[in-house]
């Protein structure tokens, strides 16, 4: 009769799963698991902290900055927005000056075209059209704009007194005091801001004035290289076309009043500038073509 017995392992120091075959599997597997040195670890912590002890003065030195120019961001935009608030005020009293005695000019006129109008009622101004005197029209209006456009140079409310005093030299036959207005805005704001690129319109329109279409046209095509003023360009293009006409460039203007037609189809200048191509057109076609020379 045979004995059943069950097997257990073996803790034989020499068998196969005895302590030392269990010590080099640890090891074995000890050696695949990336286990960081933390005496490593710890060095580079206080290396660390070492570095930062050396150059504590610098990375103060560099807070300190940072601080400084924070700051000084705020304090910047704060006075900013204080100055143009300060220059808003006074443009707006001046401007307000301004439009009255304009309207009471545009009110005349209306009534010189229109006879049937009512005459004005018993307390409303009885308005009187302009004389075309600057200083019999608008007293001194006109030169307080410019010197606020002077005393708040760089400002939008300064940009703003400057074209609105510009214009108005020009309308009254000054165009070297427009031209140094206009001028102010467009060295102040830079070319992409709106009354930078209005202004350039303003001083081309005085140079072309002056006779200097060359340089007017030179202005203008500032503005035809901008694109974020391309709602001017219609008008532009219209202006240099007709000053390349008086350059008897007519080849020049005829592509610019082509290029009106085409990129600002639906405006005003487009319209003009089409019956002036066709003008141009039409003069070219009636001038007296040069004839052959005769054979000898």
């Amino acid at each position: 009769m045979s004995n059943n017995t069950t097997s257990t392992p073996s803790n034989d120091p020499k068998g196969p799963l005895g302590p030392k075959s269990n010590a080099k599997t640890s090891a074995h597997l000890a050696d695949q698991i990336p286990v960081k040195d933390p005496d490593a670890v710890q060095k580079g912590i206080i290396d660390f902290w070492g570095w930062v002890e050396d150059n504590a003065k610098w990375i103060a030195v560099l807070g300190v900055i940072g601080v400084i120019a924070g700051i000084a961001h705020v304090v910047f935009h704060s006075i900013w927005d204080r100055q143009e608030r300060k220059a808003q005020e006074a443009y707006y009293a001046v401007e307000s000056n301004y439009t009255k005695i304009k309207e009471g000019f545009d009110r005349a006129k209306l009534r010189a075209l229109m006879p049937s109008a009512p005459a004005p009622k018993p307390g409303e101004p009885s308005d009187q059209p302009a004389t075309g005197d600057l200083t019999k029209d608008y007293g001194t209006v006109v030169s307080d704009l410019e010197k606020l456009a002077r005393d708040h140079h760089g400002t939008t409310a300064g940009a703003q007194a400057a074209l609105l005093a510009g214009q108005t030299y020009l309308q009254y036959k000054q165009p070297d005091k427009a031209i140094e207005l206009a001028e102010m805005p467009v060295k102040a704001l830079g070319n992409k801001h709106l009354l930078a690129s209005l202004s350039r319109v303003l001083w081309g329109s005085a140079l072309a004035t002056k006779g200097d279409c060359a340089g007017a046209v030179k202005v203008w095509q500032e503005i035809l290289d901008n694109k974020s003023a391309n709602f001017l360009h219609g008008e532009a293009g219209l202006r240099s076309g007709l000053c390349y006409e008086s350059m008897n460039q007519n080849d020049k203007a005829a592509e610019m009043y082509r290029k009106v037609t085409t990129e600002n189809a639906q405006s005003a200048s487009a319209s003009t500038a089409k019956g002036l191509l066709r003008a141009l057109e039409v003069r070219g076609q009636s001038a007296p073509q040069p004839q052959p020379a005769a054979k000898g």
